[in-house]
């Protein structure tokens, strides 16, 4: 009795010491349930450090946790402008170059492209300037590619870097001024019929000012502020689900606008939408990674707080040696994401160009459709994923499905001689995307607070690297196979995407091989702490009855 008194003694003063602590860490840190993963160890949008008193810190950081959406917004105008600048600067870049060329005249309709007109009249001088006009078009993005380079990956480092230094806010502002000026720069393209070279400097100016790239990196950040490590695989997957809503209806009008008009409206409306993100930034998101009570002078003065001493730390993240095997999962995830990256840009950079040119034939409308299509089945599959099981949202099987999925999609892609085998490719192909969100929440959770940023600057380099020379290569290898097989390209991308395939696959497997072999070992282990009288307590021998009687 006298030990058991001891033993409850010693485990109260125990209990004692550890709450002495942990209030302790609570004064010093003005934080509330502090946990072994740091799921809630973030900087919540809008939390008031100084609080200390648990009520009031759990009700307030609920109300935020479900804040998060707050930039769904400008995620969606972005993407909005993301999905339908390459198929607009693309369908007027075709029809310039077509005007230039011969293969049609003023009067024909936008919607009308060289490869229709080749086939109407049959000449082969006529197929030969249709080459030309796709050789062309290749030509132009290479060059706007390269020009627009090393801005954009120089802009993306440099914010990505200070980010948690600068906060979330001037990622979102910076590319919405980047874009308003670009797309004023193309309205005056198109009402003056300028030259080429303002194709080029439109786009410097938008990897100057960030471009996508670096307003998701801030997007990213901000919703990872504002949800706990459970909640954030839900929250990656419904905000793929918005963003897929951007590629289907305003695709749709797009396609069908064109058909008849020109480019003047389509461009002042997505002119307007990044001065109505502006504002909306500007007036009503809050900042979630510092002081929230800054005016728009204040918030752009925190620029002048940019270093370069924090870029040093995007490769230091990745060999600060953690608990199991998260360093390992950190390298192999971020790996894996720069192999999606690469397929993912190579693709876009030549998929409508591909789809105009023979044997498909696609206009502006029909690429339209079929995009939607692929984007309207990921909604679906968003949405069951939502409220599917965590534990399949947030494992390593999806990712490897995925991935397996979209090799097969853009093997289709290569072989389609008919426009229904491109909707098969697309039925088959339509969870990658979801695939991108799983691997970014999965990342988020491996990394503590303050270095979400500096993890996806490594795949952000990629990005923006990959939107500029992965598309130089893309189409360079189009403007070279094109007289042998266009769809070779594909065939290269289907091959790059076995690589973060056979990552995925070795860590979906890694953790079940660790299982099976610790569960042998664990049976010795408890086989060998158990005592003789344990194990004769455990048969049913007649002499252990004898005993007890």
């Amino acid at each position: 009795m006298k030990e058991y008194d001891t033993e409850n003694n010693y485990i109260d003063r125990n209990h004692d010491l550890l709450e002495e602590n942990k209030s302790r860490l609570y004064k010093l840190n003005g934080i509330e349930n502090i946990n072994k993963k740091n799921e809630t160890g973030m900087e919540l949008a809008n939390n008031s450090s100084g609080k200390t008193a648990e009520n009031n810190s759990s009700g307030q950081r609920r109300q935020t946790l479900h804040r998060w959406w707050i930039v769904l917004p400008v995620i969606v105008v972005s993407m909005t402008v993301a999905s339908t600048d390459p198929i607009l600067m693309n369908d007027l870049m075709i029809r310039r170059y077509r005007l230039e060329y011969g293969v049609t005249n003023m009067s024909s309709p936008a919607s009308e492209t060289a490869c229709n007109a080749d086939a109407s009249q049959n000449d082969s001088t006529l197929l030969e300037k249709a080459t030309k006009v796709q050789k062309a078009v290749s030509r132009l993005n290479i060059l706007m590619a390269g020009v627009g380079a090393l801005p954009a990956v120089l802009t993306y480092v440099i914010l990505g870097a200070n980010c948690d230094r600068i906060g979330r806010k001037p990622l979102i502002l910076l590319p919405c001024i980047g874009r308003i000026i670009r797309f004023i720069i193309l309205l005056s393209l198109v009402e003056l019929n300028l030259g080429d070279i303002w194709f080029i400097i439109s786009t410097v100016i938008d990897g100057l000012f960030g471009s996508n790239s670096v307003l998701l990196l801030g997007a990213i950040a901000y919703i990872t502020d504002c949800t706990t490590d459970s909640q954030r695989s839900r929250a990656m997957v419904l905000e793929e689900a918005a963003v897929a809503l951007t590629r289907i209806f305003p695709l749709l009008g797009l396609g069908f606008w064109l058909q008849k008009h020109g480019y003047t409206l389509p461009m002042s409306v997505l002119l307007g939408l990044n001065v109505a993100a502006l504002i909306y930034t500007i007036l009503l998101q809050p900042e979630s990674h510092g002081d929230n009570h800054q005016n728009i002078i204040q918030v752009f003065k925190r620029l002048a707080d940019i270093r370069l001493s924090p870029i040093r730390g995007t490769y230091r993240v990745f060999l600060i040696k953690r608990p199991g095997y998260d360093q390992r999962r950190i390298i192999l995830l971020t790996l894996a994401q720069i192999g999606l990256f690469i397929v993912l840009f190579g693709f876009a950079s030549i998929h409508p160009l591909y789809l105009y040119g023979k044997p498909l034939c696609f206009d502006v409308l029909a690429l339209a459709i079929l995009t939607s299509a692929q984007f309207s089945l990921m909604i679906i599959i968003s949405i069951v994923l939502s409220v599917w099981k965590n534990p399949f949202t947030n494992s390593s099987l999806l990712p490897f499905i995925g991935i397996f999925l979209y090799i097969i999609h853009l093997i289709l892609f290569g072989l389609a001689q008919k426009t229904w085998f491109l909707y098969v490719a697309v039925f088959i192909g339509c969870l990658f995307f979801i695939v991108m969100a799983v691997l970014r929440s999965r990342l988020t959770i491996l990394v503590n607070d303050t270095e979400f940023a500096l993890v996806f600057i490594a795949t952000g380099i990629v990005e923006s690297i990959g939107s500029y020379v992965v598309g130089i290569v893309a189409n360079a290898i189009y403007a070279a196979t094109i007289d042998v097989y266009p769809g070779i390209i594909f065939f290269i991308l289907a091959a790059i995407a076995i690589i973060p395939l056979l990552i995925t696959g070795y860590l979906l497997a890694w953790p079940l091989w660790r299982r099976i072999r610790r569960i042998p070992s664990e049976r010795v282990e408890e086989d060998v702490r158990r005592s003789p009288m344990d194990v004769e307590m455990n048969t049913d021998s007649p002499v252990f009855e004898t005993k007890l009687l």
